[in-house]
């Protein structure tokens, strides 16, 4: 017998001798998994640190020195502190020129530093590049990291309140509180101007006004309501017709029969064409405007609601208001972001070309800004 016979033979021996001691230690491994302690992760230093009220007015931690923050386009556009990201997103969001958010226009280096959008925001990768970084998700804390809310949690939400205590917060946390103060006094000084010119106390033919979406490019499945700021006077078409569900919508929208229709998605002149919808009066009469989604498609933005407001105020009121949304949002955009909108991008940016057929809208051609 060789000598590999031999160390097999024995190999099999020893195994069998103490094959029973098997379970035994599997047991011992068990509870040793069991009874360990819960795995600790680094606390904040105490000494490196700066206390700032968060939106709730509770007081957080958050780093000494400032390294940045992680995602949040609320954050860029309420403090447009663009050299205090740290990151944005993972490969996946990364948008191209002209897509997804307004925001990228005016920061196109963000949108091609590769270090914004290197890995996604999943707890492992997180954990695995920070560096000492800001957090919006507050479930990081218990992980040693730095969140703070920024976001009012409230199921109602007024939103110039939402997009005060969320741009002060912003500011806040970048120790900027002045500019925070000052974007919101700009923000309040441009809806009282329009309210101001537009002086709805002198008003009696207020619209009767409805939102409506739809499903997958079919009116026949489609939810009408109204959503609409009540600064601007306009009636509730929808007031007394309860909803009765996606099949009867057709003929709640019907009843309604509003002054006015706002699209938040769709195309106007493929509504009015539409044979089911041309006894309301805002058909016959023109009044059926599609969504300006991208100028203003976010509740709380703090750029675009005063003129998602003038946007509205002008098409229901044109007597009572210059035709100067175009010229607003030049100034606005050069003043605070240092861009200058050119004439093709206000056309793509009003929806010009989709909405030619609608009554008033000529008031924001280009061409009348020259004549002017």
């Amino acid at each position: 017998m060789n000598n590999v016979s031999i160390i097999i033979l024995f190999r099999k021996k020893v195994a069998g001798e103490f094959f029973w001691l098997l379970p035994f230690t599997a047991m011992v491994f068990l509870s040793m998994v069991l009874l360990r302690s819960a795995p600790e992760f680094p606390q904040p230093d105490p000494r490196q640190i700066r206390i700032i009220l968060d939106v709730e007015e509770n007081e957080t931690p958050v780093p000494e020195p400032f390294l940045g923050v992680v995602g949040g386009l609320d954050f860029l556009q309420k403090t447009h502190a663009s050299d205090m990201l740290a990151k944005i997103g993972g490969p996946k969001n990364r948008p191209r020129y002209g897509d997804g958010e307004l925001i990228f226009w005016f920061y196109p280096l963000l949108v091609r530093d590769p270090k914004m959008w290197d890995f996604p925001t999943d707890l492992e990768s997180v954990l695995a590049h920070d560096r000492g970084y800001v957090y919006f998700d507050l479930d990081l804390k218990r992980f040693g990291l730095y969140a703070v809310t920024c976001s009012p949690r409230i199921t109602v939400p007024d939103p110039d309140d939402y997009i005060s205590r969320q741009t002060l917060c912003l500011n806040r946390l970048i120790n900027k509180p002045d500019q925070g103060r000052t974007f919101m006094s700009g923000y309040h000084l441009n809806i009282s101007n329009l309210l101001g010119e537009l002086r709805l106390e002198t008003e009696v033919q207020r619209p009767r006004v409805v939102t409506l979406v739809y499903s997958h490019d079919d009116w026949t499945r489609l939810w009408g309501g109204h959503d609409l700021d009540q600064r601007l006077g306009f009636r509730n078409a929808a007031d007394g017709l309860m909803a009765l569900g996606r099949g009867s919508e057709a003929e709640r929208i019907l009843a309604m029969d509003p002054d006015m229709i706002i699209l938040y998605v769709g195309d106007a002149l493929r509504f009015m064409q539409d044979p089911r919808w041309r006894g309301l009066r805002a058909v016959q009469e023109k009044k059926v405007y599609g969504s300006i989604g991208r100028l203003h498609h976010y509740t709380f933005d703090l750029d675009t609601v005063p003129l998602w407001f003038r946007w509205l105020a002008e098409l229901a009121y044109p007597d009572r208001l210059e035709p100067k949304l175009r010229t607003l949002i030049r100034e606005h955009y050069e003043n605070n972001y240092g861009y200058r909108f050119k004439d093709e991008e206000l056309d793509w940016l009003l929806r010009l070309d989709e909405n030619r057929f609608s009554v008033n809208y000529d008031r924001f051609d280009r061409n009348l800004y020259y004549i002017k």
